[in-house]
């Protein structure tokens, strides 16, 4: 007789947790149920509710949208062995599975991304109506809003002053030159990784080189884009990871 079949979150919950290296008893102390209770639901019995699962990956950072891709992974494979009319060849259950994955780490990255254009329009959205906020606000009072506000620093904020630099620097070299040190102080301050942190000090940077070049200070331009070259190699291309802490 075959063996029954494992329902497909429980699968999904071994898979998972070797993806992450994790023995059982580590993923027990990880998430608080027994371990017993993980090799049980490994094992196909009880069924594991997709919910719960959610909750035990989301104990050691696997994002939903991740584990309903390793289900669906899951229920592929299950449906392919359904539907052949012949014994599997050894290894082949392996490459569809292998198969099945890598559509599914295709699609999560499609996902993240997608959420990520996502969050940063929204961000960019935001950092405007701060713009506007502390466009009001003394000049002599702007970086300490920006430094004593918590939130008020963020990677799109930068953005917006360099932006808002460049549109002043014909007209008014003095206030771009204000505008790029506080895009400066904002890439010191947003929660960031530290690889994009490097692009935002390194994006300031320039744009301080762009005011002093445009004011006519060219030795103190030529330093600023000195920094700024220093700076982007640490920070490379940005990844849509480093938008998180």
């Amino acid at each position: 007789m075959a063996n029954p079949r494992i329902p497909a979150t429980n699968a999904a919950l071994k898979n998972l947790r070797q993806a992450k290296g994790l023995t059982q008893a580590e993923l027990a102390t990880e998430t608080g149920f027994a371990e017993g209770t993980i090799s049980d639901y490994e094992c196909g019995d009880p069924t594991l509710p997709k919910p719960r699962l959610d909750e035990m990956m989301g104990s050691i950072d696997i994002a939903p949208e991740l584990v309903d891709l390793f289900v669906e992974a899951q229920e592929i494979f299950d449906r392919q062995s359904l539907e052949l009319s012949i014994p599997l060849a050894e290894g082949v259950p392996a490459a569809i599975w292998t198969v099945a994955t890598a559509s599914g780490r295709a699609i999560h990255e499609a996902l993240r991304e997608g959420m990520i254009a996502a969050r940063a329009q929204l961000d960019r959205q935001e950092a405007a109506e701060v713009w506007e906020r502390l466009r009001a606000v003394d000049e002599k009072k702007r970086r300490l809003v920006i430094e004593r506000i918590p939130g008020v620093a963020t990677w799109a904020l930068v953005e917006r002053l360099s932006i808002e630099s460049i549109e002043e620097a014909p007209h008014r070299p003095d206030q771009a030159l204000h505008l790029a040190w506080l895009a400066l102080r904002c890439a010191e301050l947003a929660p960031v990784s530290e690889k994009l942190r490097g692009c935002l000090v390194g994006f300031a940077h320039a744009h301080i080189g762009n005011a002093w070049r445009v004011a006519g200070d060219l030795p103190a331009g030529k330093a600023a884009f000195v920094q700024a070259r220093r700076f982007w190699p640490v920070g490379g291309i940005a990844k849509a990871d480093d938008f998180r802490v």
